[in-house]
């Protein structure tokens, strides 16, 4: 049984966790505690999925680009990306991905080789990786020759956001605020508490992983009945109703637009997001526990309507 403070001031930290006036909440992202440990900083940042979906074969050397409105880090080899496809090339294809900042200006950031007539998710992943600034975007290059073949192929880009998780205190007691003294150097872990230092219990839970963000855009209208391919990278849980995921479109629809998302192999749907004429969009559906190496797949209508265009959803998962 962890023995938390019965009255804890504001920001006041215990463990790995921190008060914010209403709960005990994850310490992090502001620096540590200056406590000697280099403790404060959160477990990991955030990391977010960026998918490229092509509904049937991908044209030629036309750009597909996500902009960005938080910094990320693309590692190196995209470690950590994936492709699923339903039909395999006839010969090699080489999809790129670049980074373009405001200014138009354009730097690779790696490449994904997919062998002829190979298998859904086979691929070879290179490249340098890159930082990504608030206003870059993130773009995916098809291959300059269109394939006879390729067709309803997913491509995910695992980055990294910047901006969270970062480190505590630097483990020498200067992570406190100006003023404040060190800690006693020893094997004990201290907090904050009464303008002084307390030894706190070692036995604390760790923060819970940061989630995973899946972004996925469809430019133009969605073709009726297009399906979209979106592989997994690491074990994941979508929840019911798809609670945290969020959606959007450029024009709204002529009448309700329902897309459903289902887990390969499975029959029972995942969840399903629907535009409304009214602007409205609803989210739902029983959820799923994935694998590394599941595939989502994201349905458009049967029917094709007639405005509705420019969609865009990011679905919410948690780390199984």
């Amino acid at each position: 049984m962890l023995d938390y403070p019965d009255a804890p001031a504001l920001d006041e930290v215990f463990g790995n966790w921190k008060w914010d006036g209403v709960k005990w909440v994850a310490a992090g992202g502001s620096g540590g505690s200056g406590d000697g440990s280099g403790g404060g900083g959160s477990s990991a940042p955030t990391t977010v999925a960026f998918t490229f979906a092509f509904g049937d074969k991908p044209p030629a050397e036309v750009m597909n680009m996500v902009p960005l409105s938080f910094p990320v880090s693309v590692p190196a080899n995209l470690a950590g990306s994936t492709v699923f496809h339903n039909m395999p090339p006839t010969a090699e294809a080489v999809f790129t991905i670049f980074k373009q900042t405001a200014t138009m200006g354009t730097t690779e950031l790696g490449t994904i080789t997919l062998p002829a007539m190979g298998e859904p998710n086979e691929c070879t992943l290179a490249g340098t990786g890159g930082e990504l600034a608030v206003g870059d975007a993130l773009v995916l290059w098809p291959p300059p020759v269109q394939d006879a073949t390729l067709a309803m192929i997913g491509v995910t880009i695992l980055a990294n956001r910047t901006d969270t998780g970062s480190g505590g205190g630097s483990g020498d007691g200067s992570g406190g605020a100006a003023g404040i003294p060190e800690a006693p150097v020893d094997t004990k872990q201290y907090g904050r508490q009464d303008a002084d230092w307390t030894e706190i219990a070692a036995d604390l839970p760790a923060p819970p992983p940061p989630p995973v963000m899946i972004a996925f855009t469809i430019v133009g209208l969605p073709p009726a009945g297009a399906v979209y391919n979106l592989p997994i990278t690491t074990p994941l849980t979508i929840p019911a109703n798809l609670a945290g995921t969020a959606a959007a479109r450029a024009v709204v629809p002529t009448g309700q637009a329902d897309f459903v998302l289902n887990k390969a192999g499975d029959p029972t749907p995942v969840g399903t997001v629907s535009f409304l004429p009214d602007g409205g969009i609803t989210l739902a559906g029983a959820g799923a526990t994935l694998a590394a190496n599941d595939v989502l797949i994201f349905v458009a209508p049967a029917v094709q309507d007639a405005t509705l265009s420019g969609v865009g959803v990011t679905f919410y998962a948690e780390r199984a």
